[in-house]
Parts: structure tokens; C-alpha cells; sequence
């Protein structure tokens, strides 16, 4: 068995990739294990090192990049490949809009109080933000702990196609 690098962006991101997609991908498949790498704060010259090393282990590897602000995944995917032109574009997923989105389509309330939301795959991190229950003081890490504690998979694919989209490529990237 190989094991799958999964690059993401931040701490939110790392959180999300360990609690939720990497008990299923390896429940799932023949990847072994799933190693998560925050690489937003690394430099490029360290990336490359990384990645270098992962080629001589001949193991897969995924780059999650959020689309944010950017008019179209392709824009997004060409933006990230300029600032590391050693990855392939193929190894770059665009996750639509933010990760934030990814979280809060995998439940359907937080602390009794509905999210009342009509497009999943719309929200972005200040709509987040803006969501997180007075109980919470504004502290998205405790909001985010507990939609966690609460997350349904299977809801959140069927809510968010990014994350379905997502999903279904880290599976494909271990049945090779």
C-alpha cells in the first residue's frame, strides 16, 4: 500500500481532511496512510523538496487550493500553477468556494439552531463567519470542532458538489 499526500491550505483545512475524508479514503482503499501537509506557509523550494521526496516513495498526491474570490476553477488552477509550476495541474483540486462550505454540509443544525442554507456550494468564509451561534463567542475553531463532532458524509455529498467531486478523486487516486 502507498500512501496519499493530501497539501492543504491551512489549519481549518488540515482539521476537515483528518476528521472527515481521511478515515473514509482509508476505510475505502488501498492508501495507506493518508498524511496530511499544510503547505500555505512553506516556501516553494521547500514544496519541491517535499515532493521530490514523495516521487521516489512513487506515492499519489492531491493539492487542495480554495476558488475564493477567483472567476472560474481554471483561473484558480493557472494562478496556483505560476506560483509552483513543478505540480501538475492535474493535482490540483479547486474546492468550491472555501473549505467552510465543505463544513457546514455536513450538518444541518449547530447547537439547536437551524443554518438555513439554499446553496452549500456558494458559502464562503465570511459567510461562515457569519453563521457561528452567539454561544460561541465568534470563535470559528469551537464551531468548527462541533459541526465535526456532528458530520455526516454522506449528507455533505449529496449537499455540496465540490466535496462529492473532491471525494470521489482521492478515491480514484488510491485504486491506482
Amino acid at each position: 500500500m502507498r500512501p496519499l499526500y493530501v497539501f492543504v491550505e491551512g489549519l481549518n483545512d488540515v482539521r476537515f481532511v483528518d476528521a472527515i475524508l481521511k478515515p473514509r479514503i482509508e476505510a475505502a482503499s488501498c492508501c495507506f496512510p493518508v498524511v496530511t501537509v499544510q503547505y500555505s506557509s512553506k516556501s516553494s523550494n521547500y514544496v519541491r523538496r517535499y515532493l521530490d521526496s514523495i516521487a521516489a516513495q512513487g506515492a499519489s498526491l492531491i493539492f487542495f487550493r480554495d476558488l475564493d474570490n477567483a472567476p472560474c476553477i481554471s483561473s484558480r488552477i493557472d494562478s496556483f500553477h505560476s506560483h509552483f509550476p513543478f505540480i501538475d495541474r492535474d493535482q490540483i483540486l479547486v474546492v468550491c468556494k472555501a473549505i467552510e462550505s465543505w463544513y457546514v454540509s455536513g450538518v444541518d443544525q449547530i447547537a439547536g439552531i437551524p443554518l438555513n442554507i439554499k446553496n452549500f456550494n456558494k458559502i464562503d468564509k465570511q459567510q461562515f463567519l457569519q453563521r457561528i451561534p452567539k454561544k460561541y463567542n465568534g470563535t470559528a475553531l469551537e464551531f468548527q470542532l462541533e459541526i465535526l463532532g456532528n458530520y455526516s458524509l454522506d449528507n455533505a455529498q449529496g449537499r455540496n458538489a465540490s466535496l462529492r467531486y473532491c471525494l470521489a478523486r482521492l478515491l480514484k487516486l488510491c485504486t491506482y
